[in-house]
């Protein structure tokens, strides 16, 4: 509780940020690339702090560039391209590669092969 934050690692510094967030009691958590520059420990608990939080009915929007995490983190997934929205999935019935389909700016629908 006393370490300067130059003295801590990066994922102490993510989880010092999520408790900052989580004492101001919000309904709607908006998490951007929370888990970059981690390890794969820190990502874990990141991952289950951040379900902790959805359970309790609090609205997260996770916005990465990281596939695999969307994949595993969400339950709807929105890819946007140039600032659009491209295409609303549900996260169990999609892949990677229909995630970068409209990601490049697919505008057909996916056709997996």
């Amino acid at each position: 509780i006393n370490a300067r934050p130059r003295q801590i690692s990066g994922g102490q510094k993510q989880r010092v940020a999520i408790a900052r967030a989580l004492a101001m009691e919000p309904e709607v958590l908006l998490f951007d690339e929370p888990t970059k520059g981690v390890d794969v420990g820190a990502k874990a608990e990141i991952f289950k702090l951040i379900n902790e939080i959805a359970k309790q009915g609090n609205c997260v929007l996770y916005a990465s560039c990281e596939n695999s995490e969307i994949l595993s983190i969400t339950d709807r997934t929105y890819v946007m391209f140039d600032g659009r929205i491209m295409a609303e999935l549900k996260t169990a019935e999609t892949c990677e590669d229909e995630i970068m389909h409209y990601a490049v700016g697919g505008t057909e629908a996916f056709v997996a092969s």
